[in-house]
């Protein structure tokens, strides 16, 4: 059976045991030990890979969301798409995995480029507001690119062990993490704007 957890059907696992017993009588003894235990190296390696990739995501969002700070509306806005591709760049590395168009194109259309097209615009007009507007768009824009970072940490993981995910499942994880990231650079940044 190869029905997934989100398909929502009962018992998830139907004939797991039925299959494990074939594969074992048909194959070494151990082979299902062994399998389960590459599965748990295998989520061992990717909460390393997470854990590297966690700090540079977290330096590269506040980055960001200083750069956004600056008073004048769309002098910072190639800076930051530079900074959130160096910051794709280094998930990648991180994850020993190519970044290529495809990968980028995977997140970028699952997150919805238009509406961060429309967010960015809306940042810049902010910045019309003196002060307030300037941190409004520096925290929106850590955030962004703290959630953007995340969720290419998830693709990577997910391509690593070969795992299908549907455009769906990584905007859901970019909602999660951009809420994440708000909360996590909203003191950061109201600490600015206090110096």
């Amino acid at each position: 059976d190869l029905t997934q957890q989100e398909d929502g059907y009962v018992p998830i696992d139907y004939g797991l045991d039925a299959l494990w017993s074939a594969i074992e009588s048909a194959l070494p003894t151990g082979l299902r030990q062994m399998l389960l235990q590459s599965q748990a190296q295998s989520d061992l390696l990717n909460d390393v890979y997470a854990q590297h990739a966690y700090p540079h995501v977290l330096g590269y969002a506040i980055s960001c969301g200083l750069l956004a700070m600056t008073p004048l509306p769309a002098v910072s806005v190639p800076l930051v798409i530079a900074a959130q591709g160096k910051l794709f760049h280094s998930i990648a590395s991180i994850y020993g995995l190519a970044l290529t168009r495809r990968s980028v194109y995977e997140v970028a259309s699952a997150v919805g480029i238009g509406g961060l097209g429309f967010g960015i615009g809306v940042r810049e007009l902010a910045k019309l507001v003196p002060g307030w507007g300037s941190v409004c768009a520096g925290l929106s824009t850590a955030a962004i690119t703290y959630a953007l970072g995340m969720t290419l940490c998830y693709y990577y993981a997910q391509t690593r062990q070969g795992h299908a995910f549907s455009p769906d499942m990584l905007k859901a994880v970019y909602d999660e993490q951009l809420q994440r990231g708000r909360e996590l650079l909203k003191e950061r940044f109201s600490k600015d704007t206090q110096s």
